[in-house]
Order: structure tokens, then sequence, then C-alpha cells
């Protein structure tokens, strides 16, 4: 009854970031071979200190995907992935969550709701006011969803060169499959092939796109305090060191 698949734990320093595809609506969620949700968390690549290596980006986490009857994915209702991403960013220091707003059904609102989530903005310039304003959600268009594809495409060619800056490492056997079955058809358009999905490639190429944005993972710092008797033979101890202080001096 698992929910997640972690690939990674956090480590303290390292930048992360939460990504959604969701399904579009009920019309693409129902049927034979319907459309499914896909989140995960991305971690962004970094040097590591101790060898001087580059250590590519990588898909740390993501949702489940299950067999339901004939269909294989993910079509939880919308509360439940808004749940299901609140708490991947949580575990991962609360980082940064991007939801491509296109098929949004009310999650991004249930995400301003909880009050303690970093959501996504893009820069959106306002003709009519002649100013730049910020709106919640990735805006997938024609031109920047093949923008996206080909920064995935790029950091798939360059993956185990050990160049700075690129790169990415995938270890969900789902997504692999997906990627695998990626192709570009007749007319120049970037999709799953006939039969195939797309929605967990989707998913980490708009989390790779805007990985600049991930939020360093820091760790949570508890008070602890002690129980009184042992607090008492503390002050104790304190008290008996001070004096033997002043009895040399």
């Amino acid at each position: 009854e698992a929910r997640f698949v972690r690939f990674e734990q956090p480590k303290v320093g390292k930048a992360y970031l939460g990504s959604c595809d969701p399904a579009t609506g009920d019309s693409q969620t129902s049927g034979v071979d319907p459309d499914s949700n896909a989140a995960g968390i991305l971690r962004r690549g970094y040097i590591d200190g101790y060898t001087g290596e580059w250590v590519e980006t990588a898909l740390v986490m993501r949702n489940i995907f299950y067999q339901n009857g004939t269909r294989f994915g993910n079509w939880v209702d919308t509360d439940i992935l808004e749940e299901e991403i609140w708490l991947m960013s949580r575990y991962y220091g609360s980082c940064k969550s991007v939801v491509e707003v296109n098929k949004d059904r009310g999650l991004i609102e249930l995400q301003k709701k909880r009050g303690d989530m970093d959501i996504y903005q893009r820069e959106v310039f306002n003709k009519r006011e002649q100013e730049t304003v910020k709106q919640y959600g990735w805006n997938t268009t024609e031109k920047t969803r093949e923008m996206i594809i080909s920064t995935l495409a790029r950091a798939l060619r360059e993956s185990g060169k050990g160049q700075v800056g690129e790169g990415i490492e995938i270890r969900c056997p789902w997504l692999l499959d997906e990627l695998r079955n990626f192709v570009t058809k007749v007319n120049g358009r970037s999709e799953a092939a006939k039969g195939k999905h797309d929605d967990s490639v989707i998913m980490i190429a708009v989390g790779l796109q805007i990985i600049d944005q991930a939020s360093t993972y820091h760790e949570e710092v508890v008070a602890r305090v002690l129980p009184r008797d042992l607090q008492n033979l503390f002050e104790q101890k304190v008290r008996a060191a001070a004096s033997r202080v002043q009895s040399y001096s």
C-alpha cells in the first residue's frame, strides 16, 4: 500500500524541487488506458566536496503507479494528489513545487490553502497593463513543450560524461519505459508513441527546466529538554565545578 518510491534520501546542503504533471480530467482518467498523474522530486546536480566530481541531477522520489484492472498508472483524486505532493515536498525540506497548470483541476488552489508551500510562479507580460506579473504553475504551450523536451533530451544525451551542469540520473523503470517510447512524429511534435503515455516524461522535463529554482535542504533542528532530575544533576555538577575553580584561584 506504499504511495511513494524513494531512490535517494535527502542530503543536507543539496537542493530539491517537486514537479507534477496531473491528469487532464475525468474524460482522460476513465476508459481502458487513461492519462494519469505523475509527480516526483528532483535533486539538483552538485560537485562532490570530497572527490571534486560532478553528481548529476536525479529523480529521487516519485508517486506510485499501480495496476487497476487492465490499466496502469495513477488516478487518485485531486485532494489526494495534492497531499502526496505536499508530503514529498515536506520530506525534502519543504522544497518548491511546480505543477503543469494546463491540466490543473484545483490542485494549485489546494496548495495555496496550506499556507506553507513554496509554489512555483512564472512571469507573464500583461500587454494591457504593460507590466510583468506572476502567475502560479508551469504553462505548457507548443513552444515551451519543445523547449522542455529539448532540455531533457540534452540531459539524457550528456549523462555519464561527468561534465559539470549536464546529465540526469533516472532509476525509475516506469519513466525509463516512457522515455523508450517517446518519439518525434511526422508533423515534428514530440510525444508518446501510439498506445503509450508521456506523463512522467513531461513531469521530469518541467522540473528539469526550472531546476535552478530548487530549494536547499537543511537538517531540522529539534530542541531537546532534559528531564527535571537530570537537569538538577547537571546543575549540581556545574556548581561543583565552579566551586573547585574558585578554590584553586
